[in-house]
């Protein structure tokens, strides 16, 4: 029981910090994308 709530603790955790570290990639890359072709 304790585990499994953990794990899923966790996993929500490594999700959302995924979710963000793509949200700011995402932003970079567009932010390049702009200086470049401007």
């Amino acid at each position: 029981m304790v585990a499994t709530v953990a794990v899923k603790r966790l996993s929500n955790v490594v999700l959302q910090d995924y979710s963000g570290i793509r949200n700011t990639l995402m932003r970079g890359l567009q932010r390049l994308e702009l200086v470049c072709f401007d």
